[in-house]
């Protein structure tokens, strides 16, 4: 009796096993399934309200939203108020260098040393949008290499616009930031004959977008010269408002003035240099700053540079710049 349960116990077990090698194609089928995919980390550079710049996070594009989340916040910016959508790669068909360059200017602020060694292992993406009153904005990404272009695709899918075709080199001419609007009035004022009102804040000021000219100039810097001028003019305490180009509301403003950046000279340094010597490889921005009243009076006119000479990615120029733009404000108003 006590040999037939052994028996049967025996027959089982040879059946389980039977079993469970029938089912073991299963399971492997099962294992090499891809996992679904997860949006890609990428770092806000700047330019996202409510977010801190250099926030790590993932970026997705649903709904007609561009979605960006961190640990503490989170930004959603609508694909049909994005005016353009740049890459790296465009940014160089755009100026005509060598297409990877660009992914070197924009390593995320004080990223330091350690980043600066695999910045080619990026990829940048910038963006120029509109908020609901009209006004300019711009934001910077860094993201996984490989990754803008997608993102860019899937932007223009659900109604974003591109300075720049993807895949192509040539210009889309109804795609288009805000047009920086001239101040109205007649032949400027020299600026020793104008008479600026004493109370502080006084005046509302309207900034318009960095422009060009003939000087290759990269969007990115661009924008960075823009929202970190934005920033620093906020925190000047001149101003009762500082409005953005495009910006309905500052048609209102009592007492307005107007701020113009023309750029007249830049050199995009190299950080590696900076980093491994310390004494060469420089970047500097150099611009024409006019600031006009309503009535075309000019109280500022004068060329303004912004350099990085040590340590730090060539962007910081963008923020040396804004902060002497900004000097020059306290000591005019």
């Amino acid at each position: 009796m006590r040999d037939e349960s052994r028996s049967n116990w025996t027959k089982l077990f040879v059946v389980l096993l039977l079993f469970l090698r029938l089912l073991a194609p299963c399971f492997g089928q099962e294992a090499k399934q891809p996992a679904p995919s997860s949006p890609p980390k990428v770092v806000s550079v700047l330019g996202l309200e409510n977010v801190k710049w250099n926030s790590t996070g993932t970026l997705a594009v649903q709904d007609d939203k561009l979605q960006f989340k961190s640990a503490k916040a989170q930004a959603e910016i609508n694909t049909t108020s994005i005016r353009d959508v740049l890459t790296a790669e465009d940014s160089q068909r755009m100026l005509g260098g060598t297409v990877g360059t660009v992914t070197t200017i924009a390593a995320p602020y004080g990223s330091g040393r350690v980043i600066s060694l695999f910045r080619e292992k990026i990829d940048v993406l910038t963006l120029e949008f509109v908020d609901a009153n009209g006004g300019l904005h711009g934001a910077i990404f860094t993201l996984p290499k490989g990754q803008a272009e997608p993102v860019k695709k899937e932007l223009l899918a659900q109604g974003a616009r591109s300075s720049v075709s993807s895949g192509d080199s040539q210009l889309d001419s109804a795609s288009s930031q805000p047009a920086n609007q001239p101040p109205p009035g007649g032949p400027a004022a020299p600026a020793a004959e104008v008479k600026l009102h004493q109370k502080t804040p006084f005046y509302s000021i309207q900034v318009q977008s960095p422009e060009p000219g003939d000087v290759k100039f990269p969007p990115e810097f661009r924008v960075a010269v823009y929202e970190n001028l934005i920033v620093q003019l906020q925190r000047t305490g001149k101003f009762v408002d500082v409005y953005r180009i495009g910006d309905r509301r500052a048609a209102t403003a009592p007492e307005l003035l107007y701020m113009r950046l023309k750029v007249v000279g830049f050199k995009e340094g190299s950080q590696k240099k900076r980093d491994v010597t310390t004494v060469s490889g420089a970047t500097s921005i150099k611009v024409r700053l006019e600031i006009t009243t309503r009535d075309g009076a000019l109280p500022v006119d004068r060329e303004v540079e912004g350099k990085v000479r040590f340590l730090g990615d060539n962007l910081r120029a963008t923020f040396d710049l804004s902060k002497s733009v900004a000097n020059i404000v306290k000591e005019t108003f």
